[in-house]
């Protein structure tokens, strides 16, 4: 009787235990953030950061060292150099602080995020992938191997900041250029001193630099109607007119059907991976080449990774894709 007893005890401490376990093994909830030398950046990697998580439409707290390590792990490739990783730190926190200021100042404002600094769309803020998660994704020998990569690179290089005339920046980037990154006013309209274009030519050498998206007549009319209600002429060999291009040699217009349209919004249009493309109308279908992946604005992963290897730093990396802009401690 006593043996049973004793087995039911451990069954019982097993159930309770095991979640908690689970949790500290694999992340999950709030953990509790490395400690360094320095009381001032400790505080930074400790600093309660709000997320609105948009599959389950609630907000979560975390600290700010988990939020930028989950962010570092959505939005480069964990197997980049030290020096890169270092520069995505930056830049994502950068972002993260510019948003939250925003927030901060602008209380009653409604930008989708519940209340919350930020959130875990990519299109809307940054990607957010947690521990759990990119062992799910990696799997156990990519994820041993790389991740420490990325916790390592947020503890060397949280609590720099990118600013530009004493603020923090908006610092946007992308996964590859066209080998040259846009400015702002070629994607959005608005200049910005600190997003201008700038030289990338390592972008071209990306195994991912060129894709090739091809339609049949049919599936191209189709896109046109279905999102513009645009009827084309039956003769596709009318269909495509003048392309023009902006310095860094994005598409900033383009004549299809005697109706010119922004190189932006043909992007999204087609779901082509940028706005960098030539297009061919043939006999058989119309045909997208495509350069570099991303807008194209800011800091470029894969030339920040590709400097990084030649032995720039990663003040050196955020200071070429923003440009006249100063690195500094961030003070709460």
């Amino acid at each position: 009787m006593r043996r049973y007893r004793y087995l039911a005890f451990i069954l019982f401490v097993l159930m309770i235990a095991v979640p908690y376990i689970t949790v500290f093994i694999f992340g999950g909830g709030r953990k509790t953030a490395p400690h360094t030398d320095d009381p001032v950046r400790n505080e930074i990697f400790d600093m309660e950061i709000s997320l609105y998580r948009t599959k389950t439409k609630k907000v979560e707290t975390m600290s700010c060292y988990d939020y930028i390590c989950a962010v570092v792990a959505g939005e480069m490739q964990a197997n980049y150099d030290e020096e890169a990783l270092k520069a995505q730190t930056v830049a994502a926190f950068t972002y993260m602080v510019n948003k939250m200021n925003y927030v901060k100042q602008n209380p009653d404002s409604d930008i989708g995020h519940n209340g919350a600094y930020v959130c875990d769309d990519y299109t809307h803020c940054k990607a957010y992938l947690e521990k759990q998660d990119a062992l799910k994704k990696w799997g156990d020998e990519w994820y041993e191997k790389y991740y420490p990569n990325i916790e390592n690179a947020v503890k060397e290089s949280l609590g720099k900041i990118i600013t530009y005339d004493g603020s923090p920046i908006n610092a946007v980037f992308h996964a590859v250029s066209n080998g040259k990154t846009c400015s702002a006013y070629e994607v959005w309209g608005t200049d910005v001193p600190y997003l201008q274009s700038v030289d990338c030519e390592a972008d071209k050498t990306a195994n991912d630099y060129e894709s090739k998206v091809s339609f049949t007549h049919e599936q191209f009319s189709d896109i046109l109607y279905e999102e513009l209600g645009v009827v084309l002429p039956n003769d596709y060999k009318t269909w495509l007119g003048e392309i023009k291009t902006c310095d860094s040699g994005m598409v900033s217009e383009i004549v299809i059907a005697d109706t010119a349209y922004a190189g932006t919004h043909i992007r999204k249009m087609f779901s082509l991976r940028s706005a960098s493309f030539d297009m061919e109308v043939t006999e058989t279908g119309v045909n997208f080449t495509v350069r570099g992946y991303g807008h194209g604005v800011g800091m470029s992963q894969y030339g920040a990774n590709e400097m990084a290897k030649k032995g720039s730093t990663y003040e050196e990396i955020l200071k070429h894709f923003y440009k006249d802009t100063k690195i500094e401690d961030y003070k709460i």
